[in-house]
């Protein structure tokens, strides 16, 4: 078995130095850094960051696809145990709407949605494959909510848009709410609105 930091372990080791540092640095508002500063605050060499990224870009990509494929396959998960289409949903909106309200998970987010990271080449593209992921999602969500009775007026032909739309709306309020406030009345709201709508 590969040992030391040119083996799988040691090369996952200085990954998630690279990318804690990246997030600590970039966590302050407006704040940029370069690769020798990501560098520095990590403790590690170029050597390492060019075995592991071919550049800043690729850095920033791959926090992006790493916290959205997890947030995402959480979510997935949670529905997929929810015992009807409209739990599901609600499961769903309210965990991004947490994420964006959770202490420890804000200061991610912030960098995630960041300049820094929407000016890297390639964001679009990430950012496009995050959005389909997040429709599809959805309106497999209406669909179910419609098929079991539980969400009787969705259609998701059309609705998952919408729905998309609102969720994007909370998410946003809830980004912007002071740090530390209470984020289950925005929730509340969000889901008290999708129930009148589609029950």
């Amino acid at each position: 078995m590969a040992s030391g930091s040119n083996g799988p372990d040691g090369r996952r080791a200085e990954r998630a130095k690279i990318v804690e540092s990246a997030y600590r640095l970039l966590a302050v508002d407006g704040a940029s850094a370069s690769v020798t500063d990501i560098l520095a605050q990590a403790g590690l060499g170029t050597r390492a960051f060019y075995r592991l990224f071919d550049s800043k870009d690729e850095l920033l990509l791959t926090m992006f696809r790493s916290d959205g494929d997890r947030a995402l396959g959480d979510m997935e998960a949670d529905a997929a145990r929810a015992p009807n289409g409209r739990i599901a949903l609600h499961g769903w909106l309210g965990a991004l709407l947490h994420v964006a309200g959770d202490p420890t998970r804000r200061p991610r987010v912030a960098v995630l949605l960041s300049d820094e990271v929407m000016r890297a080449q390639g964001y679009t593209a990430e950012r496009k494959h995050y959005d389909e992921r997040q429709e599809r999602g959805l309106r497999a969500l209406l669909d179910r909510g419609r098929q079991d009775g539980s969400l009787p007026r969705a259609d998701p032909d059309n609705d998952t848009q919408w729905v998309r739309a609102l969720m994007d709306r909370g998410f946003e309020q809830a980004i912007a709410l002071p740090e530390g406030a209470d984020v289950a009345p925005l929730v509340a709201s969000l889901l008290n609105f999708v129930d009148r709508a589609l029950c």
